[in-house]
């Protein structure tokens, strides 16, 4: 990241307020929960990489998402159909 613009950027912004966002966090049990929650996929998919690779990683992970999404729409499919006479 130090060896361009934007990545020198990133790191000072990241310097300069990751201390004071931690030290809130820190402070909120529930945050500290959220937080944890939100950076698992990251972290996830970070290890997938590193053990896995970059193209076995992306085929599982769009597996993954596909589930969700699969069950939303055919929810909706399925209200619409309900609710139509």
């Amino acid at each position: 990241l130090i060896t361009s613009k934007p990545g020198r950027l990133f790191l000072n912004l990241y310097y300069k307020y990751s201390p004071s966002i931690a030290a809130f966090i820190a402070r909120h049990k529930a945050l500290r929960f959220v937080v944890r929650l939100s950076l698992l996929p990251l972290v996830a998919f970070s290890y997938s990489m590193l053990r896995l690779g970059p193209i076995l990683s992306t085929i599982i992970f769009v597996f993954i998402l596909a589930i969700p999404i699969s069950i939303i729409s055919l929810h909706r499919i399925k209200k619409k159909r309900q609710a139509s006479p």
